[in-house]
């Protein structure tokens, strides 16, 4: 009977976790109509493996899905993520020179959806063992285009641009 009740509970937070996930889309307001702002966690659980390890092209990839990323914007737009550090944000994509490798973080986008991939030049990546933070701005064509000198890896510059929390 205890460990019927043990079972019961582990197996219950097992199906929680899978449930709830980590991966928020949380829409922060902007001043700008042309910009929209999503927040992603993602948990070490949200991370998929592809390629073979050991090899080139291994690595992880994640999914930020957000309906607004439309046929438009990817033709007409702008879609940029950036990472959250400890007091900053880095825009993606970007690489970070380790002891023995390079681990390169970028994304590509669909209708519907960004894809954070995380690959090394070893081909022995392994899947983040922490919680990553992500923010996903989204631009319309007209705001962009009446700033062509906005920095846009530069997430302070777009930040005071578009006027984010």
């Amino acid at each position: 009977m205890k460990h019927t009740r043990r079972f019961l509970d582990l197996l219950f937070l097992v199906i929680f976790i899978l449930v709830a996930g980590c991966e928020k889309d949380s829409p922060t307001p902007t001043a700008n109509p042309g910009a929209m702002v999503r927040d992603y966690e993602i948990c070490p659980t949200d991370w998929y493996s592809y390629g073979e390890f050991g090899e080139a092209g291994y690595g992880f990839e994640a999914v930020l899905a957000s309906t607004q990323i439309s046929k438009h914007i990817l033709a007409e737009g702008t879609v940029l993520i950036y990472q959250d550090g400890f007091n900053y944000r880095i825009a993606l994509p970007y690489s970070d020179a380790g002891v023995n490798s390079i681990v390169k973080t970028s994304f590509t986008t669909e209708t519907g959806v960004a894809l954070v991939h995380l690959e090394d030049n070893q081909g022995n990546i392994r899947v983040p063992s922490a919680t990553i933070k992500y923010r996903m701005l989204i631009i319309d064509d007209q705001p962009r285009i009446t700033n062509p000198e906005l920095d846009l890896r530069d997430y302070q510059d777009v930040a005071a641009f578009y006027d984010l929390n």
